[in-house]
């Protein structure tokens, strides 16, 4: 029933939304079913599950579609329904909150999620306003969280495991170093993939660009193998986001720690951060979700949410294709970690099923009623105090909920819409908790509820009864002079009822506030909380209102522009208790002479944020002619005027100053430039500059996009009025912005890509492009001016593209400059993206080149790191065949200070077992009974194969020897020919090795100098190291010694052939 990975991929439209970050494809309603009924884990596993589809692409739908699953879901026996959706409208009259009073009037179920717009009050959505729904907020269970005490230097670290990747173990990190790579805010063209890809790196990002899950997922895909966010306060946040195969382990660090790594990463741009030693952090649970939405219901002021359940880091069930979409038979990470009120509502969907299936077992019939009323009187507080508009009864306790025989019952009375009229109707309102109203006066009054109780229990229970008003440490007044009545206990008969009666007193001048607490009900170690609350509201209406400063002329009743049509505006005001009517007057706001009525609103029994639409249009009805007019460009006063229809009612006014502004006209009309008249660029690296990004406060290094966006009506407004004329669409209060729209593949501008970029008050610009985002194939893009006064068609457009042989050539020349390995493997990469040609043949020479000098040095490097160790260990057991060996490998060596150093060690040394040699040894000496030990460079196992001879196994001694037999210290490529770096060898079939070689000459040991010169002229390098390895004997220790000079030679070779190029 989802909307499939497939799916998107038919359809052509954006993977991501841009503006609500959902992505095409859901898994949504498969997590929630998991919750409910997954076969192992599920809350009710064995539930007949029904599954209707109401929300489509990017997890949104219509209202019309939910209240068809609500009736079909009617029409099918179904017992309980879960909605993990909603929208923000905080009434109780919506379509939807209707349709749910009407199922639960059916005898049917309905648990409904609070949403995910918290922690500020009056955040409830609909139809989780619903007063006869079960509405569920989000908490957090025990958790066990791993964390590591790291350093970067002296710098300490506390990193907190938010995210892994599928199947990650973060274990092995302790004590392990990482490079860190600064990535910004995690914005486009913040990340260095070259710098991440080059080796195992940490990108470090700070939280404030993008949503969580985005970073996550753009550190996998940017080649990072770990992420580090630091939070942009001074507080940990310890929130969880599981393992998904778009993350890599991700770690929390809080802005004091964030900060300091920056710091330090601008001193030393190359740190590594250290995990040092792992620890876990245990959660108790029991804690309110920040973005577990709040009640109290708009207009009705009604507690909610119910209750709540886990909603934080809940795993379940998912479609194939959120981990593995291309195999559809793949489930073997078929699961997923959500949050959100979503999640926490199945758990109690869940439980409600079970309350059912025990009820059919035992015979009984249940009703909705009784279903809330067990799960709310069955909560367990959570580990700190609440408001009840915040976490309602408590958190569901499914254990006592399905074993707890007493039930409290609180009967109130609600308002919904008959079906067929529209009429307001009173429905009964039977609750576990008791909302006692809300009064728009301070008049006093007492106010009176009755709960009823029902044990089902075999034996009789007495509760004891108390009630307490919550104070300032959940935000609430106390009571305010505000008194609860109750008795003082209430015994219930086994299998009886019985009945208490609540009378609130509220005496006269109680301050406007809302007041709330808690009737709890104990019998031994069982306790029952009931929520209460009231409301005193103020009768004004507007508190506070966030209205357009301006429109623009009409021109015969219509103009448009880009990106909004700022011909009319719109009025949102913030409604502290409801008003029949709102009447818009016009005024001048030089004279203060009435123009006439600009329209008129009927808003009965609206409260909280209220959107008036389309209010002014620039028209006014003229009462003297009672014509309609346009009113001229200049300055108006707007009159917000709210009444009641009670004639006696003076009202309440509401004035805004308003302009009208004349986009047409010379002095008011914007205009739109870039700094370059160039509407093509092709980027080299060399026109990369670092600079100051306005939008995150942090440089970059990027190709720039500047221009001037001119806006003469803005100004205007700025000196005509003394305040700031904010737009409820601004970018962060500035006064104008641009937006730069890419083309999409129809060469259009695709809006859902839009960025919108800040302008300064001196109507500057600038844009960063990474280099990073470029292709060499030109992509188009527009910029639009975005004012609050021009809502401009003004326009410019470019086309960027990145020069691909100016980034290969700027590659190479990096990797001659730096001589490192990973700069040459990037450039390598550049040049292979090249066409065929001169151009290309030319880079990968001079690439050749550099490639070879590094390996020359690296050979020459690891020559200089065995002889050292030979000398080291010939110093160590000061035996003959060390010390001999070690000659070798000395010898070996270019003329230089270590080769130097190292022979004066070896004279120095006085062996134990014969006579120090200053050259070959002499012959018949015996050059082979004390090999050296093994090194590190590589294991013996990887010994290369010792020639053979007819079978046998024979040696060869290697010792630089002139046609006399004397010793030469001479470099080889000082030598007339390659053939005297071999040494003549002494032939001997009698199967034994050879330890030594005679100097004298035979002509069997002149052919075979003579064979392994020619041998060595055709492979240089492998023939020495074969041919030198037999004179060491069979014993394979000394391996070592052969690889020194094979890497030695090797590398000889390499520097003659950079000399003839």
């Amino acid at each position: 029933m989802e909307t499939t990975y497939n799916d998107w991929k038919k359809s052509g439209e954006a993977e991501i939304d841009p503006v609500t970050g959902s992505e095409y494809y859901t898994s949504h309603g498969t997590h929630v079913s998991g919750t409910i009924a997954a076969s192992e884990l599920g809350i009710a596993p064995d539930v007949e599950l029904h599954v209707y589809r109401v929300l489509g692409p990017y997890g949104s739908g219509a209202s019309s579609g939910i209240i068809a699953a609500i009736d079909r879901a009617y029409t099918d026996g179904i017992d309980v329904i879960n909605l993990s959706l909603g929208s923000s409208d905080n009434q109780p009259y919506g379509a939807d909150s209707v349709a749910i009073n009407n199922f639960s009037l059916a005898g049917k179920t309905a648990v409904i999620s609070a949403g995910n717009s918290g922690p500020s009050a009056g955040t409830l959505g609909s139809p989780g306003t619903s007063p006869l729904a079960i509405t569920v907020g989000a908490s957090d269970s025990p958790t066990s969280t791993p964390a590591f005490n790291g350093s970067a230097g002296d710098l300490k670290l506390d990193l907190t495991n938010i995210a892994t990747g599928l199947g990650d173990d973060v274990a092995p990190l302790q004590g392990k170093d990482y490079a860190v790579v600064d990535c910004g805010q995690g914005l486009e063209g913040q990340f260095d993939d070259n710098a991440l890809k080059a080796q195992d790196s940490i990108a470090l990002i700070q939280r404030g660009g993008n949503y969580f899950v985005d970073n996550l997922a753009k550190c996998e895909k940017h080649g990072a193998k770990f992420a580090i966010i630091y939070n942009n306060s001074d507080v940990m946040f310890d929130y969880n986001f599981g393992s998904s195969k778009n993350y890599v382990p991700s770690f929390s660090l809080n802005k004091a720690q964030g900060d300091a790594l920056v710091a330090a990463l601008k001193k030393n741009p190359t740190p590594n951060v250290n995990f040092g030693t792992m620890h876990t952090i245990e959660k108790s649970g029991d804690n309110l979700a920040d973005f577990s939405s709040r009640g109290p219901v708009g207009m009705t002021y009604d507690i909610k949410p119910d209750l709540t359940a886990p909603g934080v880091a809940i795993d379940s069930t998912a479609p194939y294709y959120i981990n593995a979409p291309d195999n559809a038979n793949d489930y073997t990470y078929a699961y997923q970690m959500m949050d959100g009120t979503s999640m926490a509502a199945p758990h109690v969907t869940g439980v409600a099923t079970l309350l059912y299936s025990q009820a059919k077992a035992e015979g009984k019939t249940l009703t909705p009623v009784e279903v809330k009323s067990d799960l709310m009187s069955t909560t367990d507080p959570l580990s700190k105090p609440w408001s009840v508009f915040e976490a309602g009864a408590g958190r569901i306790d499914a254990y006592k909920a399905l074993n707890h025989p007493t039930t409290f019952t609180v009967q109130n009375t609600a308002t919904s819409l008959d079906l067929n009229s529209g009429v307001k109707q009173e429905i009964p309102y039977l609750t576990g908790s008791a909302a006692f109203g809300a009064f728009f006066d301070q008049k006093a009054r007492d106010v009176g509820k009755t709960v009823k109780i029902h044990n089902s229990g075999a034996r009789t229970k007495t509760f004891t009864l108390k009630g307490t008003f919550n104070g300032a440490n959940v935000g609430a007044p106390g009571n305010g002079g505000l008194t609860l009545d109750l008795p003082k206990s209430v015994t219930v008969p086994a299998g009886g009822n019985a009945s208490i009666q609540l009378t609130l007193h509220l005496p006269s001048g109680t301050a406007y506030n809302s007041y709330q607490g808690f009737i709890t009900a104990t019998s031994g170690s069982d306790t029952t909380r009931i929520p209460f609350s009231t409301t005193v509201a103020k009768q004004p209406v507007a508190a506070s209102a966030d209205l357009d400063r301006y429109i623009t002329l009409k021109d015969s009743g219509d103009v448009s522009h880009y990106p909004w049509e700022n011909d009319n505006v719109d009025g949102y005001v913030k409604m502290n208790s409801p008003k029949d009517t709102v009447w818009i007057i016009v005024y001048d706001a030089n004279t203060g002479k009435p123009f006439g009525v600009a329209n008129i609103f009927t808003i009965k029994n609206k409260t909280g944020d209220l959107k008036l639409g389309d209010a002014w249009n620039g028209t006014y009805l003229d009462l003297a002619s009672n014509e309609t007019k346009q009113a001229p460009a200049g300055d108006y006063l707007l009159d917000y005027w709210f009444v009641n229809d009670d004639p006696n009612d003076a009202g309440t006014d509401l004035i805004v100053p308003i302009s009208v502004i004349d986009q047409d006209s010379k002095d008011q009309k914007p205009s739109l430039s870039l700094e370059t008249k160039s509407s093509a660029y092709t980027v080299k690296p060399s026109d990369l500059t670092t600079e100051l990004n306005p939008e995150t406060g942090k440089k970059e290094k990027a190709f720039w996009i500047k221009g001037n966006l001119k806006d003469p009506a803005l100004d205007y407004l700025w000196n005509t009025w003394t305040q700031r004329y904010d737009y409820h669409g601004a970018v962060n209060g500035t006064r104008d912005a641009i937006q730069v729209v890419p083309t999409g593949k129809d060469g259009k501008a695709d809006f859902k890509k839009a960025i919108q970029v800040k302008v300064a008050a001196d109507g500057s610009f600038k844009y960063p492009i990474s280099y990073h985002s470029l292709t060499d194939t030109a992509t188009k893009f527009f910029i639009y001016g975005v004012g609050y006064s021009t809502a401009t068609s003004e326009s410019a457009f470019f086309s960027i593209k990145k020069d691909v042989q100016a980034e290969a050539k700027a590659a190479v020349d990096k990797a001659e400059k730096s001589k490192l390995q990973s700069d040459v493997d990037a450039a390598r990469r550049l040049i292979a993206s090249l066409p065929d040609g001169t151009f290309k043949t030319a880079l990968s020479k001079r690439l050749d080149t550099v490639q070879a000098s590094i390996d020359a040095a690296n050979a020459l490097a690891l020559a200089l790191v065995n002889a050292t160790k030979a000398v080291e260990k010939a110093e160590h057991t000061q035996l003959t065949a060390d010390v001999k060996a070690a000659r070798i490998l000395v010898d070996a060596l270019p003329d230089g200070p270590d080769r130097t150093a190292l022979l004066k060690r070896l004279n120095e040394i006085k062996v134990k077992d014969g006579v120090q040699s200053s050259g070959n040894p002499a012959p018949g000496e015996n050059s082979g009974t004390q090999p050296p030990e093994n090194t590190d460079q590589t294991p013996p196992a990887s010994n290369p194969p010792v020639e053979q001879n007819n079978g046998n196994s024979s040696t060869n001694t290697s010792a630089d020897q002139k046609k006399d037999g004397s010793n030469t210290n001479a470099p080889a490529d000082q030598k007339k020919d390659d053939s005297s770096l071999i040494s003549p060898v002494d032939q001997s079939n009698s199967g034994t090795s050879v330890n030594a070689a005679s100097s004298q000459s035979s002509d069997a040991t002149k052919t075979a100098a003579k064979d392994q010169a020619a041998h060595l002229q055709q492979a240089k390098t492998s023939s020495l190291l074969n041919h030198f390895l037999p004179a060491l004997g069979d014993q394979s220790n000394l391996w070592f010694i052969g690889l020194g000079v094979f890497f030695l030679v090797f590398a000889v070779q390499l520097m003659r052939r950079k000399k003839l190029q």
